[in-house]
Formats: C-alpha cells, structure tokens, sequence
C-alpha cells in the first residue's frame, strides 16, 4: 500500500514497545495512519458482514464505528493492528471483532513480548568483607544489647567453679569472685546479693 506506519524505524521506549503513534507523527502521518486503520476496518466488515456493511454507507451510524475504531487504534502501528485482528478471528472465527477486542489482543501481543525480553542484569553492590574493628564493634553493641552471639566452640567448657564445682561452659560466661577464681553465674548471683 505503501503509506503504512509499521513498527520497523520507530522510536522504541525503553522496554522495547513502539510509543504512542500520536506522540511521534505529525498531523498529515496519523491522518494517513488512520486511514489505514480505517481500511482494516472496512476489510473485516467485508470478510464477517458480506452484506450488511455496504448497505449502511453514509449512514452517520457506520461513520461512528469507524471513527471509534480509528480513536482506539491509532496508537498502534498496523502491522500490530492486522496481528490484533488475526488474533481476534482465530479466537472467534466468523464473528466481527469490534475496536476493544483486537486491542486487547494487542495488548496481550506485547505483554508476550515483553515477557520473552531478556531480564536486564541487577547490578549487585559488592560489599568488601567487615573488617576486624568494625565485627569488634558490632560485638560490643550486640553485647551491652543483651545478644550474645554464639560460635561454634560455645559449649567448650572453660573451667570450673570454685564454690560449686560446676563445669562453665564458654556460652555462659565466666565470673570471678573478690579472690580471681572463677565462678559460675548463679554462684556470682548469691555473692553479689550477700
């Protein structure tokens, strides 16, 4: 036909998808372009309707069907208007699509594209490992916290009581009465209340 706007040489956004056609045209490119539009139209009227069509022509009926159609479409580049309509008579063989039907086809086509483009890679800020001053520090936070962290090694026992005798396990501290022995906490408990 020759006056088609198609998708090839459009400016794309940034996901890939033709923008708006009424944002890149000027004025005589979209007249033409809904011309176009007009002429789908006209040509599945003629393949679902082989009638009824020709016999309301002129009439100010017809004129807004095809005004509507042209207002709903016209975004869209025709190539991806005539895969809106295939789509649309594969679905219902027969029957006369109207404007809403093959946009949501169209619809439909892009979200497919979209969903096939590859996943722009997320670039991950690489954190370099805490150094020994800054664990130190979150150590001493967590611990005047109330956490203790615990390791691998925290059920080691470190010692005994000298009171009770009972094995201190690392976990649980140590404590050290008025003398430097080491005692267990609930000794500790009953020397500090005494």
């Amino acid at each position: 036909m020759g006056n088609e706007i198609t998708v090839q040489g459009l400016p794309k956004a940034a996901n890939g998808l033709t923008l708006p056609l009424r944002t890149l045209l000027d004025s005589q490119a979209l007249k033409a372009h809904r011309a176009m539009l007009a002429m789908e139209l006209e040509v599945l009227a003629m393949k679902t309707d082989r009638f009824g069509w020709e016999r309301e022509r002129g009439n100010p009926i017809q004129d807004r069907l095809i005004t509507d159609w042209m207002d709903t479409l016209q975004d869209y580049p025709l190539d991806e208007v005539q895969r809106g309509i295939s789509a649309c008579l594969d679905t219902k063989p027969g029957k006369m699509p109207n404007e809403r039907d093959v946009l949501f086809q169209v619809h439909k086509d892009r979200a497919r594209q979209l969903l096939t483009m590859p996943k722009p890679a997320v670039d991950d800020p690489v954190r370099p490992p805490p150094t020994s001053e800054e664990k130190a520090r979150v150590a001493e936070m967590m611990r005047q916290a109330g956490f203790a962290p615990r390791g691998f090694d925290d059920d080691k026992p470190i010692g005994t009581c000298a009171k009770c005798e009972a094995v201190i396990l690392k976990r649980n501290g140590s404590r050290h009465d008025s003398a430097g022995k080491m005692i267990c906490h609930p000794c500790f408990e009953e020397t500090s209340h005494d």
